[in-house]
């Protein structure tokens, strides 16, 4: 892996802080689950409480 995408849609308009600690659990649970860290696949994390969307491509 070379290269990590991350595309941030912050519906909720939270703050940066929140955003990032959205983005730590999503990166958190990729390297916890191989699967999640399939290359050139648009891998999607919803965070509901927080009103964040993330895309991650891992290439």
């Amino acid at each position: 892996m070379n290269e990590i995408i991350i595309s941030v849609q912050n519906w909720g308009r939270v703050s940066d802080q929140d955003v990032l600690r959205v983005v730590k659990a999503a990166i958190q649970r990729a390297i916890k689950y191989e699967n999640e860290r399939e290359r050139n696949k648009h891998h999607y994390w919803q965070d509901p409480d927080k009103r964040v969307e993330l895309q991650i491509t891992f290439k």
